[in-house]
């Protein structure tokens, strides 16, 4: 069957589908830092790391839509004003009620939309950067358990091999197979716990208590010593 011109190809984890207004050079250059920006959020706040971004301009979207995509599932869209700001400002937005207000997607607060000059009287307001970040985490941190695949545990995996090469090696090497169990066990701790940020002590603890034992204890076994690393962390504040 012969492809449409608007048929992306493979499904990709994050991809971020804008308009023709959107790919101007300035609009990129903050498309580009925003997903720089969640990369290390995610990192920092979820111990997860985020994979290849896919960049797309789609003939299907208004000049200035921007749709974001998860295994090409629409997660949500929004249509940005050009050289524009938003405004979530109650304040601000009571004293300028003439202004048309909306609400935003992300946290369905009432906004309106804001110049430059504005912007100089008001305390919080997003620039295009800001708020696809803030979509973007706020879509990631409710699905992180989308972004546990084979490819993100290997990188994880990567990343600890360089600080603990030879807890690494040991797990790799007692537990060749371990990729499919491994994705599946992480998956239900992410979707109760919300972060992998202790993967290191996971990975160890997998290994100790035998990787080779039932799924379902072995998950059992990571929330209890997530707790138990929680209230320690509790007690030293």
């Amino acid at each position: 069957m012969e492809k449409k011109y608007f048929d992306f190809g493979p499904v990709s984890i994050i991809q971020i589908q804008i308009g023709q207004g959107l790919c101007k050079k300035k609009y990129i250059k903050q498309i580009c830092a925003a997903v720089q920006d969640i990369r290390r959020i995610t990192y920092l706040d979820y111990g997860v790391l985020i994979p290849i971004v896919n960049i797309i301009n789609s003939p299907q979207l208004s000049n200035f839509e921007y749709k974001i995509l998860f295994f090409n599932k629409d997660m949500g869209s929004m249509n940005w004003k050009k050289n524009k700001f938003l405004t979530c400002d109650i304040n601000y937005i009571e004293r300028n009620n003439k202004n048309k207000t909306f609400h935003e997607p992300v946290y369905n607060f009432l906004s309106i939309w804001i110049t430059k000059f504005q912007k100089i009287s008001i305390k919080s307001s997003f620039s295009f950067r800001t708020y696809l970040c803030l979509y973007l985490d706020e879509l990631i941190s409710t699905h992180l358990e989308y972004f546990i695949t084979i490819q993100t545990i290997e990188e994880m995996l990567n990343v600890i091999s360089k600080i603990n090469p030879f807890l690494v090696d040991l797990f790799r090497n007692k537990y060749p197979d371990y990729h499919t169990k491994l994705q599946s066990i992480l998956k239900a701790f992410v979707k109760t716990v919300h972060s992998l940020q202790n993967f290191e002590i996971i990975l160890e603890h997998l290994y100790n208590i035998g990787f080779d034992k039932d799924e379902d204890f072995l998950l059992k076994e990571l929330i209890l010593m997530n707790k138990t690393i929680s209230s320690l962390k509790g007690r030293e504040k």
